[in-house]
């Protein structure tokens, strides 16, 4: 067990949820059961992202060449997943679009699930494209 790659994970994970939530509060919204099932829906997303930086430094890790420095494989397998991270939340955006324009009662429960779920998924993309790969390359060397 490694207790590093936990650490960034778990770091990852609580930035991500507490962004969300404080943007969900500074933007007015009341963050009710509706909401917060949202959020609770994007934690497999935010999950996932923090699995899929994690595992490209460990590979990076495991085929270091000695003349790279750890911090320059880890920097390199970041940017390596960027676009995988990148076009996963873009496409998880783009199937909320529909939830947006539901009408009668599931319109007034979908809306604000699908609104919260955007946003973790957008603050879940920032920590995975900026903070994680920041604390493998401190974490990890």
């Amino acid at each position: 067990f490694q207790w590093r790659y936990a650490l960034i994970a778990t770091l990852a994970i609580a930035t991500a949820l507490v962004s969300a939530a404080l943007v969900l509060v500074l933007a007015g919204t009341a963050l009710n059961l509706v909401v917060l099932a949202g959020l609770v829906v994007a934690l497999a997303v935010i999950v996932d992202d923090g699995i899929v930086d994690l595992d490209a430094y460990r590979d990076a890790q495991h085929h270091t060449d000695t003349a790279v420095s750890l911090t320059d494989a880890v920097l390199t397998s970041a940017v390596s997943v960027r676009s995988a991270i990148a076009f996963a939340a873009a496409i998880a955006l783009l199937i909320l679009v529909p939830l947006f324009f539901t009408d009668g009662d599931a319109g007034a429960l979908l809306p604000p699930m699908a609104g919260a779920f955007a946003v973790a998924v957008v603050a879940s993309t920032v920590v995975a494209l900026t903070l994680t790969p920041a604390l493998g390359a401190i974490l990890l060397t």
